[in-house]
């Protein structure tokens, strides 16, 4: 999402980010646990993106995210070529 233009996360106060990553569906996580964006008491109310917002800027890179989409087309071309032709048209939904 922030590769592609989706989510800016630059320059943004991190409750306006938070705002946002509850709109766009983004889970909350706390010590291991994750909430539901409905809660309302005040621990869930600021924080639990911590998971997400605390990342290497790395991570955020094109190429980065260009790797891990190379490795995933990798893991499926090699699953099918594991199987036989006649189950490729299932395999490939």
């Amino acid at each position: 999402m922030v590769v592609d233009g989706k989510l800016v996360v630059n320059r943004k106060k991190k409750a306006i980010l938070e705002e946002e990553l509850t709109r766009l569906n983004f889970h909350r996580v706390y010590r291991g646990k994750e909430a539901s964006n409905d809660d309302d008491d005040e621990e869930t109310r600021s924080g639990g993106f911590d998971y997400l917002l605390s990342m290497p800027l790395w991570s955020l890179t094109y190429e980065k995210v260009l790797l891990l989409y190379l490795v995933q087309v990798h893991s499926s071309l090699n699953r099918l070529r594991s199987c036989a032709r006649r189950e490729m048209p299932s395999k490939m939904n």
